[in-house]
């Protein structure tokens, strides 16, 4: 596994709904720490949403400010947008690799499911470009637990090279 050859550490927002199931959280805990990771929770905000999800992002560099400092990681790797944001701030602050790991592209998804206009007030339009600022080093776009009629091929973006899946 990755964690015995590397120090692997998780920062995550926790929703209050599973926070305060105690039980699954200690599960949780203990499965992180018998895998050898080091485990960062931190509490999810919901309400106002565009505040809440600012001071989350906040509350996401600070976090990884601090474990950045105490463990000198060489790698920041995001699995999601708003954790992406949190990761490019970090790796601009501390100069360590960033790796964006997304698993589709989510002003698309937000458009073919009818939640946003397909002719709205260029929120897909800026978004894409969100997508395009965070996969500035490798980014990869994966299809994981998803059935595959077909192989998928994955571009690694921003090196020279390419890496098909």
């Amino acid at each position: 596994k990755l964690a015995r050859n590397h120090d692997i550490h998780i920062i995550s927002f926790e929703k209050e709904l599973d926070w305060s199931d105690e039980i699954n959280r200690n599960a949780v805990a203990e499965r992180m720490r018998e895998a050898g990771i080091t485990w960062h929770p931190r509490r999810y905000h919901k309400r106002i949403s565009a505040l809440a999800t600012t001071y989350d992002v906040i509350i996401g560099i600070v976090s990884g400010l601090f474990v950045i400092y105490k463990y000198k990681p060489e790698v920041i790797h995001a699995r999601s947008y708003v954790p992406s944001v949190m990761a490019l701030a970090l790796k601009y602050l501390t100069r360590r690799k960033f790796i964006f790991d997304m698993r589709g592209f989510w002003a698309d998804e937000r458009t073919d499911g009818e939640i946003w206009p397909k002719n709205g007030l260029g929120a897909h339009r800026y978004y894409r470009s969100c997508t395009r600022r965070v996969c500035t080093g490798p980014c990869t776009l994966t299809h994981f637990g998803r059935p595959r009629p077909q192989p998928v091929r994955s571009r690694v973006v921003g090196e020279s090279n390419e890496v098909d899946f």
